[in-house]
């Protein structure tokens, strides 16, 4: 009985560092951006936001990557299914990387001025 409190907590972290990962590396984005001296390197990233599908996409993948393993742990008995919680892990491990490196370089750079 313990065990499945565990997975549950481990599950339920899971979705909040998905979450707080795609969230923060939104915000932490627009920071830097909105700061001069600082631009995207990302094609894919530039691509998606000059016809304004950033944010939409990455919303998309944050609700599936929580809608599918919740509904598929919910909808099957199979323990095994538990693997499904890679991908939020991961997936918000990653992104909260790319929220500290985008504070490291507003924390060390701050807002750059290209003038004189």
């Amino acid at each position: 009985m313990e065990s499945v409190g565990l997975w549950r907590w481990f599950e339920v972290g899971s979705y909040l560092l998905l979450i707080v990962g795609v969230l923060g590396d939104h915000i932490s984005t627009a920071l830097i951006l909105s700061s001069s001296g600082f631009f995207e390197t990302n094609e894919r990233v530039v691509l998606l936001m000059s016809v304004g599908l950033w944010l939409p996409l990455d919303l998309l993948f944050m609700i599936l990557g929580v809608l599918i393993p919740y509904l598929s742990l919910r909808t099957s008995s199979l323990s095994s299914l538990r693997g499904l919680l890679a991908y939020p892990l991961l997936h918000g491990i990653i992104r909260l990387g790319g929220v500290m490196w985008n504070l490291f370089l507003f924390w060390f750079y701050g807002p750059l001025t290209l003038e004189p």
